[in-house]
């Protein structure tokens, strides 16, 4: 068990420690605690050969993206990635409103993931803590991408799932976002934002 301990925590930089109770062999799962994300179970060989907790994971892709621009968070100075001009220019706008929020909230659907059959994983763009949209979490798009994998589920979907069961949530699409000054008439981040 203390050279499992010691693997772990030297592949994943004492980020991740295991729950020893749960450990039976490294072919088998067990549970692990990530510092920032929480518990998850998954094939102890899998965490020695450097995979992480699957939040984790996804910030490592969005921030391997070629278009991702970061944002510091004005409150807590924490990085956050975004994948679109619509998302930067809101980070943008809440920041200079120095409204409150969490971004990229994970929420367990009831969907199947195709291939593993796990629990698919939809994230949500933003829960705003304070300010005119306070308690709201928000879905920003800029436009429904009719063509997706086969084997994956259908955005929308998910969408609609998630707005039904969370009645306090948003889709800004451009034409909300132009309405709050967050992108220009002609859909790039306001200038105001800029400076």
């Amino acid at each position: 068990m203390s050279e499992i301990k010691i693997k772990v925590a030297n592949v994943h930089n004492n980020l991740v420690s295991i729950d020893e109770s749960t450990y039976r062999s490294t072919g088998a799962k067990a549970r692990f605690i990530d510092v920032v994300h929480g518990e998850w179970i998954t094939l102890v060989s899998s965490v020695i050969a450097g995979h992480g907790h699957p939040h984790r994971g996804r910030q490592r892709s969005a921030q391997s993206q070629r278009k991702s621009l970061p944002v510091i968070h004005w409150k807590t100075a924490t990085t956050c990635v975004t994948q679109s001009s619509y998302e930067y220019a809101t980070l943008m706008w809440l920041n200079k409103n120095q409204y409150d929020f969490d971004w990229q909230v994970p929420i367990t659907t009831p969907f199947l993931t195709p291939v593993r059959k796990n629990f698919a994983i939809y994230y949500i763009d933003l829960f705003i803590k304070d300010g005119p949209f306070a308690k709201q979490y928000v879905e920003i798009k800029g436009t429904w991408n009719k063509k997706f994998k086969s084997d994956s589920i259908n955005p929308r979907q998910k969408w609609e799932w998630f707005h039904a069961e969370h009645p306090n949530s948003l889709l800004w699409m451009q034409s909300e976002l132009t309405s709050l000054n967050i992108l220009d008439a002609k859909g790039y981040p306001h200038p105001d934002l800029l400076h």
